[in-house]
């Protein structure tokens, strides 16, 4: 989903044997939305033979799926933004996965071609970008689609109309409405609870949305995973 100089996952589907549960994020608390092969809000216990348990705290609500081995993948909820999550994988399980997690061992931005290497995000978003023979998984079809369009890219705020004199106007002026420092967003993100190492995604996302809440997004899975 695109918001202005910044986009975020607003849905996201994972299938397991012939089972797919997609999961889309809502602005109500309180609202639970998936689809289960198809079915909004269906009975959800199994998916693809394991067992899956959905619990809230707060504004986060989770999905978790108890694999094999004390593996598990959460998809969190928080507001109408959706993640994901995997706990205690395994070179055995994941070892040979390809695309936007990159590679397994090194963390590298592979291509598809497993070799190529990527710096630029965006190019690496597009290197992956969802093929016209893949199988659908969402519901619905949203945003661009292979081969005739391209993802579309969240504008530059440095961008090169106007030159450098109107951009550090536009600049200025975004800089001036916003309302969370990044002294607040770090203070936020630097609570105890945050996951190992999202301390500079926690703080770039409040940023971006100029919403200290979002650090409650960034906060550990602990409760969620010992619902089991």
């Amino acid at each position: 989903q695109i918001a202005s100089t910044w986009s975020y996952i607003k849905a996201a589907a994972i299938k397991l044997g012939d089972d797919v549960l997609e999961v889309e994020g809502s602005l109500d608390p309180k609202e639970q939305r998936h689809w289960i092969n198809g079915e909004f809000n269906g009975d959800l216990k199994t998916l693809g033979g394991y067992r899956v348990k959905y619990t809230t705290r707060g504004r986060r609500r989770r999905y978790i799926i108890n694999l094999d081995n004390d593996l598990r993948i959460v998809i969190g909820a928080y507001k109408d933004w959706v993640s994901v999550d995997f706990y205690n994988p395994t070179q055995e399980d994941f070892g040979n996965t390809v695309g936007l997690f990159g590679d397994f061992h090194s963390g590298k931005k592979l291509g598809r071609d497993g070799k190529t290497v990527f710096k630029d995000v965006y190019e690496f978003g597009q290197e992956w970008q969802v093929q016209a023979d893949a199988p659908m998984l969402f519901h619905e079809v949203s945003g661009p689609q292979a081969p005739f369009d391209k993802c579309i890219v969240p504008e530059n705020p440095h961008a090169e109309d106007g030159g450098l004199e109107e951009t550090a106007q536009l600049r200025g002026r975004r800089l001036a409405e916003k309302k969370v420092t990044r002294k607040q967003a770090e203070e936020a993100c630097s609570d105890p609870e945050i996951k190992p190492g999202k301390f500079n995604e926690c703080v770039a996302d409040i940023l971006a949305t100029d919403d200290l809440d979002f650090a409650e997004a960034y906060m550990n899975d602990d409760w969620a995973i010992g619902a089991f």
